[in-house]
């Protein structure tokens, strides 16, 4: 040999397990024609093992490793290649004998060490569970249809109350595996290991059979967890024996089988030695009868004996059994010729099938010859239906049978495919024929009809997953006169059963909740028929597009999270009912008022006309007076809603003449209560003094504001802020309103904060939003102002986001987002200012008068006390003409406390804000967001910079031109091109010679003195070549220096002149009294 085989070699490279089977094969002669060559390899040997040929073995090894080959399943160093290497150390003189064992004193300490680590097994024993391990090896019991015993493996997770989950196949295959799983105990791999080499190619149970079987079926029972059909019932126990009787069972075509029966009639397993299995009370044991085990089993393969064997020599040789085994039964046999019916019988069987899935779907062909079924054979027998002690005999018509075969076939069914191996989840046999799953649908719809027109007679299991019912009608309705109702979706059938549709449907939709995905939902719409599975196993044919449409429409009302008392709205419905008009089958509710209300509210209010309100001051556009009626019909209706306008189109003016018509109307009797970010305070009381004078408004702002309190109910108007409302909720939740009106209503996009909560406590006839952007960032904005307007419309929280917010915003799910529209757009009316250009003028003017507040307003009255004695001082001692510098000067510095007070040098400002510039943080963000195209424009460079940092902040694109910009086309071109959505230029850079006609909006940050350069510089966007209207927003500081000048502007241009050194004479343009008004204090805070 070029190398010596040992026993430290083989024990080094074999399985521990393996050893010790092998051990045993070689000591009980299991291994025969053992063949060593002069050098030792290959070693071949033939072993007996459980197959009825030996299996051959082939080994090589050297100094390290050994390769061995064997013809069983395991293949490679199996128990067969270890009892060939223990024979052959036999034989080479390897394995140590009796007489060359020393003494134990004798033998070194070192060896015996060595000897003990080389019979340690190289796996470590799992003899129980470890406590984090949940996973478990069961066994699982069966008969095949030829009654031969099935044994499969399965895994399964045990759960929290010791009960089974889940289970799924485990292959035999796994234990191949260096790795053994945790959840495998050492009883189980040795299980595993011997049913491994009784594994047949392409399956995954065994075969039990003869003694070895019983012996394999011993062990199995006793590890606890093998079960008979499925996990669902007790584990099987041993039982005493129980004893049992010969007898012989007849079918029905007269065939007899001899059988060995309990007094309980168990189920009978052929094993060696016979067994019975209680399947009601879960236990196995033997059967006692006369035989012995080899008489038993020759006895239980006797051949059945067809009706003309007990004419035969067979006949002649039953009487020699024994005494014990009973006579079987003669009968008379007469023929008679029927025509046979065909019957197709459907069925989905259990799988594990990586190929078909959990179900296999399927038909058998039958052919019934009176009440005795056959299935089609090319030599066939004849049919035989015993009738008393009669057997009638039929002869087959082949030619019928094959044709019946023939018309299937040209239909698309073909023959089950046994070359695939599926894991059957409970004993039975596949049926013999299948479709491909596409087209289930379409075959059970069109042709099985046809053919049962044609005289095939059709059955169903009751587990045949394509069982269609045809519904007669279907009625869709909601129960409700109002906006919100109970769904209640039925088909019914022809026999007057009705079936609930969405709990059909629900179920449907959690066997595969993808089904709801954009992908599929598309799909859905373009089938022709679509299976509903029913409790009771039967399934319902549903028109694929009434489905769709359905889902599409409805879908929070199949989804577990959502499912609230199955409603919906109105609206919804109506959106169904258009999608389903004409479908003959189908009936919507069709109540005439609810479904004009219901009309009315998804067109809008489009059509009707309402007057607009004698005492408003204002003519109203096209777009607006519609907004009107919109706002009508919605309080017609008792909903609320969403004016969501673009900024500019006029929500407040559509607002003020709202109110004002349900006072005219005698619908007014609470006051409207409006609550507004504090920057437009101002306007909505300058606004309805403008627009609405015949309102009765109360302006709740300010140090003095708790005096009205009490005379709240007395007014038509009432207006509040957002800071102020947690301070003084006590008393304003103490009325009731008509009309709760929120400006900027994305202020309580936040839920959890304090105005938003507040707001929702608020008693009130009417509710309204009113918002240009009314989603800024994500969709969780738009609820919280649905659940404002009408709680629950939407769902809670997080229902809308699991229906909504997450498909929308993460998968850009579109099936979603109609959703949504559909039951968002009849409650937000929002026109783009592109929609309505041709109903605006050329130019919109807009001046935003912005209060000054805290330590602005402190800080900018204390510049004007100093600036007001320094132009005293001047005036008193040179005269008003020549203290000019003194006084632009001063009218600087309170100019720049408006804009900003860090404009101002050498004061300590870090801690106040501009009032202004946070009017801008509102403006922008909601303009881009329009699409809007800005031009701001400031006298102050440094404001600029300022302003810049602010669109950092917000991260809103720009671009800046300024006296120090060196390149000025890049910035324009940007701008012109679309790139960028602002432009911030400087009145000395940008005040003329620039054409910017991509913009349609101009801030004007600080007034311009001059209107003729503050014309010029609005000329920039409103301009020839511009075809967009262009909106002008002025902000002005209420009661400032600003204002003083604008208003001074209308009376004293030339006042303006001299101001920027256009004059064209030095001498003074204003008088001291017109000075002095230029330096007036600030009025109180409004109450």
């Amino acid at each position: 040999m070029g190398f010596e085989l040992t026993q430290e070699l083989v024990e080094t490279n074999l399985d521990a397990t393996y050893l010790e089977s092998g051990r045993k094969y070689f000591k009980d002669g299991h291994v025969e024609n053992l063949q060593l060559t002069k050098k030792g390899q290959p070693i071949t040997a033939e072993v007996i093992g459980r197959s009825s040929k030996p299996y051959q073995v082939s080994i090589v090894f050297d100094k390290h490793d050994i390769d061995g080959d064997c013809t069983c399943p395991m293949q490679f160093n199996c128990k067969h290649v270890a009892a060939t290497l223990y024979a052959a150390l036999a034989e080479t003189s390897a394995l140590p004998r009796k007489k060359r064992q020393k003494k134990e004193e004798d033998v070194p300490f070192h060896h015996w060490l060595g000897v003990v680590g080389q019979n340690t097994p190289s796996v470590i024993a799992r003899d129980e569970y470890a406590s984090d391990v949940r996973q478990r090896l069961i066994y699982i019991l069966r008969l095949d249809e030829k009654k031969r015993i099935l044994l499969q493996f399965e895994s399964v997770r045990l759960l929290k109350n010791d009960d089974y989950g889940k289970s799924a196949p485990y292959s035999i295959k796994n234990i191949l595996s260096r790795n053994v799983p945790r959840f495998i105990l050492s009883v189980d791999e040795r299980i595993l290991r011997d049913a491994a080499e009784s594994l047949s190619a392409g399956s995954d149970s065994i075969l039990l059979e003869g003694v070895a079987g019983f012996d394999m079926l011993e062990r199995v029972i006793k590890t606890g967890r093998c079960f008979w059909m499925d996990k669902d019932g007790k584990a099987l126990k041993h039982g005493k024996p129980r004893p049992g009787n010969w007898a012989w069972s007849i079918d029905a075509q007269g065939v007899q089988s001899l059988s060995l029966q309990t007094e309980n009639n168990d189920t009978l397993l052929r094993l060696s030695p016979a067994c019975y299995l209680d399947t009601q009370a879960s236990l196995f044991g033997e059967i006692s009868q006369a035989c012995n085990i080899e008489q038993t089993r020759e006895l239980l393969n006797l051949r059945p004996l067809k009706p003309q064997d007990t004419y035969s020599d067979a006949a002649v040789l039953l009487p020699q059994l024994p005494k014990f085994i009973p006579q079987p039964e003669r009968l008379n046999l007469t023929q008679e010729t029927v025509q046979p019916t065909a019957v197709l019988r459907f069925d989905s069987v259990a799988t594990h099938s990586s190929i078909y899935g959990n179900y296999f779907d399927g038909l058998d062909v039958w052919f019934d010859y009176e009440g005795e079924r056959t299935k089609f054979n090319d030599t066939p027998e004849p049919v035989r239906v015993k009738r008393g002690n009669q057997l009638v005999e039929f002869a087959r018509d082949h030619d019928f049978e094959k044709q019946c075969l023939i018309k299937l076939l040209a239909q698309g069914v073909s023959s089950t495919p046994r070359a695939q191996a599926i894991h059957l989840k409970k004993s039975g046999v596949l049926p013999s024929f299948t479709l491909h799953n596409q087209d289930w649908i379409p075959f059970m719809a069109n042709q099985v009809p046809a053919l049962e027109e044609e005289g095939f007679v059709v059955e169903m299991s009751q587990k045949f997953r394509y069982n269609l019912l045809s519904a007669e009608s279907w009625e869709l309705g909601v129960n409700g006169e109002g906006l919100m109702g109970s769904a209640e979706f039925k088909a019914n059938l022809a026999n007057g059963e009705s079936i609930d549709l969405i709990d059909a449907i629900a179920s449907w939709i959690k066997d595969d909740p993808e089904r709801l995905s954009d992908a599929m939902l598309a799909t859905l719409e373009h089938l022709e028929l679509v299976p509903l599975p029913l409790f009771d196993g039967r399934m319902l044919s549903i028109p694929g597009h009434m489905l769709f449409s359905i889902l599409k429409h409805t879908m929070e009302l199949f989804t577990t999270s959502s499912r609230l008392n199955n409603e919906v709205s109105g609206v919804q419905m109506l959106a169904i009912k258009h999608d389903l008009e004409g479908h003959e089958k189908v009936k919507i509710k069709d109540d005439k008022r609810w479904l004009d209300q219901m009309h009315t509210l998804v067109e809008q209010g489009k059509g009707a006309v309402v007057t607009t309100p004698k005492g408003l001051n204002a003519e109203l556009r096209d777009y607006q007076r519609d907004g009107l009626n919109w706002l009508q019909m919605m309080m017609r209706a008792g909903v609320h809603g969403i004016l969501a306008d673009d900024m500019g189109l006029g929500k407040t003016v559509q607002t003020l003449a709202c109110i004002l018509k349900e006072k005219e109307e005698g619908r007014l009797l609470k006051p409207a209560l409006v609550i507004a970010p504090t920057s437009l305070m101002h306007n909505w009381r300058m606004e309805s003094a403008k627009f609405a004078p015949d309102l009765r408004v109360l302006v709740l702002h300010g140090a003095h504001r708790a005096q009205y309190f009490e005379s709240i109910s007395q007014f038509d108007l009432v207006l509040t802020t957002y800071p102020l409302l947690p301070r003084d909720a006590g008393f304003l939740l103490e009325e009731e309103y008509h009309m709760l009106i929120l400006d900027e209503a994305q202020n309580i996009k936040n839920p959890r904060a304090k105005a938003s909560k507040l707001v929702r406590e608020f008693t009130a006839n009417h509710r309204l939003c009113l918002t240009g952007t009314p989603i800024e960032n994500h969709l969780g904005e738009l609820w919280a102002q649905f659940d404002f307007l009408m709680p629950g419309y939407l769902y809670d929280q997080k229902n809308f986001s699991s229906l909504f917010r997450k498909p929308i915003e993460l998968e850009a799910s579109e099936a979603r987002q109609a959703a949504l529209n559909v039951r968002t757009r009849p409650f937000m009316l929002r026109r783009l200012k592109e929609q309505v250009a041709k109903e605006l003028p050329a130019k919109t003017n807009i001046v935003r008068s912005i209060e000054l507040e805290g330590k602005q307003r402190a800080l900018y009255e204390s510049v004007r006390l100093a600036m007001q004695k320094k132009v005293r001082d001047s005036v008193a001692a040179l005269g008003v003409a020549k203290s000019q510098i003194i006084v632009l000067d001063a009218l600087m510095k309170m100019r720049q406390v408006c804009c900003d007070p860090r404009l101002l040098k050498n004061i300590d400002t870090k801690n106040i804000k501009s009032a202004k510039l946070e009017m801008l943080r509102e403006m922008m963000p909601e303009m881009v967001e329009e699409g809007r195209k800005i031009l701001l424009f400031s006298q102050f460079a440094e404001m600029l910079q300022l302003i810049e940092l602010l669109c950092q902040e917000l991260d809103l694109p720009y671009v800046k031109l300024t006296g120090q910009t060196k390149d000025r086309i890049t910035p324009v071109d940007a701008f012109q091109n679309g790139e960028v959505p602002i432009f911030l230029i400087s009145l000395k850079a940008g005040g003329t010679g620039l054409n910017l006609t991509a913009a349609d909006t101009v801030i004007h940050f600080d007034p311009w003195w001059n209107p003729a350069a503050e014309d010029q510089a609005t000329d920039r966007a409103y301009r020839i070549g511009q075809d967009k209207p262009v909106f002008v927003y002025k902000l002005t500081t209420i009661g400032t220096v600003e204002e003083k000048i604008l208003e001074m502007q209308e009376r004293k241009r030339e006042l303006a002149k001299s101001i920027h050194g256009s004059a064209s004479k030095r001498s003074a343009m204003w008088s001291e009294d017109e000075l002095q008004s230029l330096f007036e204090p600030l009025a109180e805070e409004e109450a």
